[in-house]
Parts: C-alpha cells; sequence; structure tokens
C-alpha cells in the first residue's frame, strides 16, 4: 500500500499505453495567435498548456520527450517536465507560414537512424489549428513521406501520427 508513485505508475496501465517514445511537433504560424472562443486564451498558448500536462504525466519515465516548434523556421528541444515546456514557449511568437513536411521528415528519420529491435514505438503528435499546411502541391509528397518511413519500419505498431486541431 505504501509503493512510490514511480512503483504505482511503472505497474499501471497507463504506463503500459505510454511506452512509446513521444515526439509532439506543434505549429506557431501566426494563425496560432487568434483566440480560442474563451476570449482570453491564443491557440498556441492552449497547446502549451496541453504539452505541458502532457510532460507531467509523463514525469514518472525517466524519458525526455522532443518538442518542435515550427512555423517560417522550427527548432526541437527535449524536455522533461512542465517548468522547461514551459521555458521553451515563453519567447514563441506566433508568427509566419507553417510548413509541417520538414520538420516531420525531420523527426521521423532521427528515430529511423536511431531505432534499434526492442526500441520503444514512436508516437507523434501534430497540433495545428487547420489542416497542416505542406508547401504548394505537396499533398502527395507528405503522403509519400509517411508511407516511406512507415514502409522501413518494422512491425505496424512501431509508430503512430496523430493530427489535432486546436481551436477549430
Amino acid at each position: 500500500l505504501n509503493a512510490s508513485k514511480e512503483e504505482q505508475f511503472r505497474d499501471s496501465p497507463t504506463k503500459k499505453m505510454l511506452d512509446v517514445e513521444v515526439e509532439l511537433i506543434v505549429d506557431r504560424s501566426g494563425s496560432m495567435s487568434q483566440l480560442l472562443d474563451d476570449g482570453g486564451t491564443s491557440r498556441l498558448e492552449s497547446c502549451k498548456n496541453q504539452a505541458m500536462a502532457l510532460i507531467e504525466s509523463l514525469k514518472a519515465t525517466p524519458e525526455k520527450t522532443s518538442i518542435t516548434l515550427y512555423g517560417r523556421s522550427s527548432f526541437t528541444q527535449e524536455v522533461s517536465s512542465a517548468e522547461e515546456t514551459s521555458n521553451m514557449f515563453r519567447d514563441t511568437i506566433a508568427l509566419g507560414n507553417e510548413n509541417l513536411l520538414d520538420p516531420l521528415t525531420d523527426r521521423l528519420e532521427r528515430y529511423s537512424r536511431t531505432w534499434r529491435r526492442g526500441c520503444k514505438p514512436l508516437l507523434v503528435l501534430v497540433f495545428s489549428d487547420e489542416y497542416p499546411a505542406i508547401p504548394p502541391n505537396s499533398f502527395d509528397t507528405m503522403y509519400d513521406v509517411l508511407a516511406k518511413f512507415t514502409r522501413r519500419t518494422e512491425c505496424q505498431n512501431q509508430i503512430l501520427v496523430a493530427f489535432i486541431q486546436v481551436g477549430i
């Protein structure tokens, strides 16, 4: 009955469900500055809050989570606490156009280069406020990137990419 939180988490169904490598890819284009219906929170601020909550829920795991912020340009940082997540977003301004293709390709390629038999599956969560923009006439390219990557995986459960719309 006096098991530590880490021991309880290690044996819980939540741990088994979350036994994945997590990558968050967050849109920081200009449209993410729009306020949600509550009138006081921007779409980007909402993504920050959701990312912080997710990172806190993963806190009992030893792994860090990678967050990529993308817009006119992108950058990636590994975080392991809500505070680190908040700091990453602190000076982030929603600005420019979005281009999901480059950061998504980069993160998939990184996973592919480091993957070894027995590694955890990859869960990629893409947060955006609209249909993820890609360079003009590149929908087939996005499809090709995802299809090419999944063909290189060892099993069908090795990767999951989920697109989460914010503020729509």
